[in-house]
Formats: C-alpha cells, sequence, structure tokens
C-alpha cells in the first residue's frame, strides 16, 4: 500500500507534488523553487499530520543524513512544537 502524501509550498501553502530524487519542486501557483531542504521538511510535516513517526523519521534523516537517534529527537521536537 502507497500512501500519497503531499508537500504544500512554504510560501503560499499550495499543495505541491513530492519531489523527485534529482528535482526540487516549484510551487506552480506563486512559483518559488523549494530547497531539498525546504522539501524534506514539508515532507516530514505531512507525514506528522497523519501520525506516521516513523516515515517522518525516515524522511528526517534522508533530508538530513542525521542519525537516528539526531532524527528522532528533532522529530519529537517538530511534533510537540505543533508546527506541521
Amino acid at each position: 500500500m502507497t500512501l500519497e502524501i503531499q508537500i504544500e509550498c512554504p510560501v503560499c501553502r499550495a499543495p505541491l507534488p513530492l519531489p523527485e530524487a534529482t528535482a526540487a519542486p516549484t510551487c506552480p501557483a506563486c512559483g518559488k523553487q523549494l530547497t531539498a531542504d525546504e522539501a524534506g521538511m514539508a515532507e516530514v510535516r505531512a507525514y506528522l499530520r497523519r501520525v506516521r513517526m516513523v516515515d517522518a523519521i525516515r524522511a528526517y534523516r534522508q533530508t538530513t543524513g542525521a542519525d537516528l537517534g539526531t532524527a528522532k529527537n528533532a522529530v519529537t521536537e517538530i511534533w510537540h512544537s505543533g508546527d506541521w
């Protein structure tokens, strides 16, 4: 089963498709080109909105290269901040 996740533009909150490995998405509504980090954090937040903690940690690690403990702590902080 594949979970359909969409990320949001950090500027206008328009929905964006998940970026492919080689391309950063561009918002069709406002034209902002997301950096890989912005796209990755948006994916982490999208997983958190669906209470998919393991997927959020995995996405955080893929985006930042962090080790498991660091990623878990960072995702937990994002969760508790409510900024998702």
